[in-house]
């Protein structure tokens, strides 16, 4: 265990950063680095260093920046990664808001991985949301976010909110002619013949209407004869059975997939669009669920319990589950063994207090945001000042005629005591 000090000066914080990075090479040892850090306003790198060699060079380069002359000096995290090398990471002290913010270096464009499509790349900073036994953090999904359900990953892959218009169904799929627009010009359909070599109206094999207006007679898939066409409605209850967010996306009758597109267009939003690898990246399933019905969506390994399976040993039977709720998906843990993760592409804002664990390929980082000794003294009284000022307040307040004291003595103060960060 080694200690960073580094003189506070101006600044009215720390980061405390525990590392932990397991080793795979023929043994089951754990190689641990915790050290304390101090973050002003120039901020800490994290580094991912790929040999032991320059992570010694760094570890004895870190103390020697920090006691030169210079008036700040930038904090270096060692991160020990075989396969990784550069700066994964950048945490900065606000000196405005008065907090810590977290700023992970995001590979678009790199391609690190063997897997076709696979979204991910090893340098990937992924935040915990939840385990069991842990703190528990809701987190609003967009698409292109990544998360893990133990070693499963799962992309969201599209957003649906509103529904499709009548035109784009006509324009993309096969619709048959609605009655009273049959023209001499028209060719009769040949699969719609009976025994006796007449043509008929098609009509739905689900609920045996013909098509109108509003609610046209579509083909998406192989089948022909009486069951070539059906009601769009009357297909998106199939696809989505009563009392179930999964979705169906396979022909009962010809057992062809349908297309994407009319996969997008034929669920009831709001809906998303999943696409998980899972069994160490070998297999990719892609699941449509919808919450026209439920507001919920439960994921993991069992198919009974479960709108998303995933079929992966490291996932629970009921891993997590989503809500959603004015437009936006919610992604909750249900305190699982192995945890739920997301990939942070974003900034992330630490205030004092606050504590959060991270995963990057077989490190685990454990930051938490701490003030000085000083700076909660000089807010403990503050606070004691400010309740003295609220009693005297109170004491030489005329009351008015209910009874009570005037709004403009009492808000302020409970509104300062209820803003502390400890």
């Amino acid at each position: 265990c080694a200690q960073l000090s580094v003189p506070m000066g101006r600044e009215r914080g720390w980061v405390n950063v525990s590392v932990q990075t397991y080793q795979s090479h023929r043994s089951t040892s754990q190689r641990i680095v915790q050290q304390d850090y101090t973050v002003d306003e120039n901020g800490a790198t994290l580094n991912a260093l790929a040999r032991t060699a320059d992570s010694r060079e760094e570890e004895q380069a870190a103390p020697a920046a920090s006691s030169s002359s210079s008036p700040v000096a930038t904090t270096n995290i060692v991160i020990r990664d075989w396969k990784l090398s550069g700066r994964r990471a950048h945490i900065q002290y606000d000196s405005g808001e008065h907090n810590f913010w977290f700023h992970p270096v995001v590979d678009e464009g790199k391609a690190t991985s063997n897997t076709p499509g696979f979204p991910c790349h090893r340098g990937d900073i992924f935040l915990k949301l939840g385990m069991r036994g842990a703190r528990l953090i809701p987190w609003k999904l967009q698409e292109g976010d990544v998360f893990r359900l133990g070693q499963a990953y799962v992309l969201v892959s599209k957003i649906r909110l509103t529904a499709e218009t009548e035109a784009d169904l006509l324009s993309s799929f096969n619709v048959a002619p609605i009655p009273g627009e049959f023209d001499a010009d028209i060719e009769p359909d040949t699969d719609l013949e009976d025994e006796a070599g007449e043509s008929r109206r098609p009509q739905c094999y689900i609920c045996y209407e013909g098509g109108a207006q509003g609610d046209p007679l579509i083909n998406l898939c192989q089948c022909a004869g009486s069951v070539k066409y059906v009601h769009l409605n009357c297909l998106q209850r199939w696809m989505q059975p009563e009392g179930s967010s999964a979705v169906n996306t396979h022909c009962p009758i010809c057992k062809e997939k349908y297309p994407e597109k009319a996969q997008a267009m034929m669920i009831r939003p709001p809906a998303v669009l999943f696409e998980s690898w899972s069994n160490h990246r070998t297999l990719k399933l892609r699941h449509w669920v919808s919450f026209a019905q439920h507001s919920t969506a439960s994921l993991g390994r069992f198919t009974e319990h479960n709108d998303v399976v995933i079929p992966d040993h490291s996932v629970s039977g009921e891993h997590a589950f989503i809500i959603q709720q004015n437009g936006a998906f919610w992604l909750h843990d249900r305190e699982s063994s192995n945890g739920s993760f997301i990939r942070l592409r974003a900034p992330l804002r630490l205030t004092f207090g606050e504590s959060f664990s991270m995963k990057m390929g077989k490190s685990l980082l454990c930051v938490h945001a701490k003030r000085s000794r000083w700076s909660r003294l000089r807010m403990r009284l503050m606070a004691l000042r400010y309740g003295d000022r609220q009693e005297e307040d109170g004491l030489s307040t005329p009351l008015s005629i209910s009874g009570r004291a005037s709004t403009n003595s009492l808000e302020s103060p409970s509104t300062n005591r209820n803003s502390r960060v400890w």
